[in-house]
């Protein structure tokens, strides 16, 4: 199996976890924000970020499958630069997460949080299909359509 096969079965995966994250998004989002609520209380509390070793193990058991997602999510993207579409990965980091960060910072609330939770797995599912689409029917060459050529 070749790379490229095998780099889009694993986004297929992860867009596969996205949505059913997405079908069942009010119980998802209300427990990461709470999560997100008790970690900005102890780095305000405590006067830096909480390290793993300060979680309790109700938050150790919440936040590790979070994190290895993360993870996973993260390391496919970067994979993703040695890809005909690399510049969507590019524009993803320099244009989609900035703006998603920013807006995470403003979060007060649970429906807030559960509202940036969609708009941020729409927007990783539309990137991931996108790419799937363009590598092997579209040929769309970004490159080629924002600087010329």
């Amino acid at each position: 199996m070749s790379f490229k096969i095998f780099y889009y079965i694993i986004g297929m995966i992860i867009i596969f976890r996205e949505i059913s994250h997405l079908i069942n998004l009010k119980q998802h989002s209300y427990d990461a924000f709470d999560f997100l609520m008790w970690f900005r209380r102890k780095k305000e509390e405590w006067g830096y970020k909480p390290e793993w070793r300060d979680y309790t193990p109700e938050i150790k058991e919440f936040a590790k499958p979070l994190m290895v997602w993360a993870v996973i999510i993260f390391s496919w993207l970067l994979l993703g630069l040695a890809t005909f579409n690399w510049m969507v990965i590019v524009l993803y980091f320099v244009i989609v997460v900035p703006i998603l960060k920013a807006w995470y910072k403003k979060i007060e609330t649970r429906e807030s949080y559960m509202i940036h939770t969609l708009v941020a797995k729409l927007i990783l599912i539309g990137t991931i299909l996108f790419m799937i689409i363009n590598s092997f029917h579209l040929h769309i060459s970004l490159q080629q359509f924002i600087f010329g050529g």
